[in-house]
């Protein structure tokens, strides 16, 4: 989060050193005051956009790494410091130009135009570093809710003989969603990896510090390891880790490549343009448990399946979720992934099964056949009468979705 903080930090700067610009050449030929005014505001938005293009540089490649939560820590301190010493150095500026104002003004319009220039200045980078020095994000791992604790949260192999199938969950899941689908091919005679993603499952109190480059990382390990020792070898994805799959196998391709709602947002042209202007004035994390619009009650029913450990009940568990800060950071690793979808669909080239919840309201049957309509590998499509959830007991799609995997399945195994 700090290093979107100081990305946030040097876009907010750099917006300010251009409308200081524009004021200046506005105002510059308007007589000798508002010409002291104009240098001022064009000479410090020059220093400005310098500092802010260096901030830019340095905080850029780091957006999509893995977060180290000492490094982020000191880090964190680093900035905290700077920004409180160009503080005292703001009172510095402000203190010279209103002397410069106050001895020299009253006979030179020039020399009170550029008093004038440099309190604005001064005051308007004293108000923007001690405001982003006491808001300083601290990363900090999620609270233990007392879930994913099991060890069938975890990556588990489901041994077999005859070819292999990579399974990776959704957002923000664990291969126990999987489980049901898992153990129907291993039943079949397949070797069965039920994957967790980095920053999922066991891991999940770090999935805030984890990016969509270890998501991928992960798969495409996972993948090329099963491809050591079994053939043919299969990739199958529900929702995000469906999208995931996408991105991988246009990369490492498997025999073949099953996806069940797969995440993806297309972007209009004017998304990428639009989004950093408004990105800009967003807050660098929200509280996502404070919003009407999402409320924790609506994870009871997942938790009775999923997370016994989970209870809704408890006051500490309701505080903890209320407490939960959300890197606006993290949210763009899924706009990334949609991008990395998007680039990679001509290189699609295995078979591919889709299956699809007719009552899907997470990924809606009009997007996923907008995906499909991109792929021009050997594709089939199967829409059942579920929604998004995959879980065997609450999905009224799932036998459909069971019977439509095992046949693709099969007829790789038939091939052999």
């Amino acid at each position: 989060m700090i290093w979107d903080y100081q990305h946030l930090l040097s876009r907010r700067l750099l917006l300010w050193s251009l409308l200081s610009v524009v004021l200046g050449l506005l105002v510059f030929g308007r007589g000798d005051f508002w010409r002291g005014f104009a240098i001022q505001a064009i000479v410090w938005a020059a220093v400005d956009a310098a500092i802010a293009l260096f901030g830019l540089r340095g905080s850029l490649p780091r957006l999509f790494q893995t977060v180290d939560l000492t490094v982020a820590e000191k880090e964190t301190r680093k900035l905290r410091k700077i920004l409180w010493i160009n503080t005292g150095l703001d009172v510095f500026y402000i203190t010279g130009g209103s002397l410069l104002y106050l001895l020299r003004g009253a006979n030179d319009p020039f020399l009170a135009g550029t008093g004038i220039g440099i309190i604005v200045q001064g005051g308007f980078l004293f108000f923007f570093d001690i405001w982003h020095a006491t808001h300083a994000p601290l990363e900090k791992p999620l609270p233990d809710l007392g879930i994913f604790k099991e060890t069938l949260h975890d990556t588990t192999d489901l041994p077999g003989k005859h070819g292999a199938i990579l399974l990776v969950h959704g957002f923000p899941g664990s291969p126990a969603e999987m489980l049901a689908l898992g153990e129907a091919l291993n039943k079949a005679g397949w070797h069965v990896r039920l994957l967790r993603l980095p920053g999922h499952g066991t891991g999940f109190s770090h999935l805030f510090q984890t990016r969509v480059t270890d998501w991928l990382e992960e798969v495409e390990k996972n993948l090329n390891d099963l491809r050591q020792n079994f053939s043919p070898v299969l990739l199958m994805g529900y929702s995000l880790g469906g999208g995931i799959s996408l991105a991988v196998a246009s990369k490492v391709k498997p025999d073949g490549l099953i996806l069940l709602s797969p995440f993806w947002k297309a972007e209009p042209w004017w998304v990428k343009w639009l989004a950093l202007p408004v990105r800009t004035i967003l807050p660098v994390s929200i509280y996502p448990f404070r919003t009407r619009w999402l409320k924790p009650e609506q994870f009871r029913a997942a938790s009775t399946e999923l997370l016994p450990g989970f209870n809704l009940d408890d006051p500490q568990v309701r505080r903890s979720l209320m407490d939960i800060r959300l890197p606006m950071v993290f949210l763009e690793q899924f706009r990334r992934l949609s991008q990395l979808i998007i680039q990679g669909l001509k290189r699609i080239e295995v078979p591919v099964l889709v299956v699809q919840g007719k009552y899907d309201p997470v990924v809606l049957p009009q997007g996923t056949q907008a995906l499909i309509r991109q792929i021009n590998a050997p594709l089939e499509y199967v829409e059942t009468e579920g929604d998004h959830n995959i879980n065997q007991r609450f999905n009224k799609g799932y036998a459909a979705t069971e019977q439509a995997v095992l046949e693709f399945a099969e007829r790789f195994r038939m091939r052999q």
